[in-house]
């Protein structure tokens, strides 16, 4: 290959290397899902809106693991975060202190997702829960 072959080469492939270059110096967008080990990929939120008067514990069902997520105090609310590495169906249990119990139906989860709960005033078992 000649000298003026070989220039010619390099100065093709300069481009190409200073795009690559330039994008990979700028900082991952925290909005880019297929960014790995991003803060918060691997998890979901849970808001629970406690309506009724009663404490509720709030436990999440999932690949027959039970885990507690955390306790709620009458009229109030909280958001809970909990890892979540793929997509599986979830069920939550509310334990209400000194009340009933109740567990929602199966809901297709993917990491990522919020879900909202509101706990009703007049809760009782027969009603069931969503």
């Amino acid at each position: 290959m000649s000298r003026s072959t070989r220039t010619m080469t390099v100065l093709a492939i300069l481009p190409a290397l200073w795009a690559f270059a330039a994008c990979a110096g700028v900082s991952p967008s925290t909005n880019d899902p297929f960014e790995a080990g991003l803060e918060g990929r691997n998890e979901i939120l849970v808001h629970i809106i406690n309506s009724n008067f009663y404490d509720a514990r709030i436990y999440v069902l999932s690949g027959g693991f039970r885990r507690q997520l955390g306790t709620v105090t009458g009229n109030t609310e909280r958001t809970f975060r909990t890892d979540w590495t793929f997509s599986q169906d979830l069920r939550l249990v509310l334990d209400l202190l000194a009340g009933p119990t109740c567990t929602t139906e199966s809901l297709p989860v993917d990491p990522g997702d919020m879900l909202q709960m509101q706990i009703m005033p007049a809760f009782n078992e027969t009603q069931g829960c969503r």
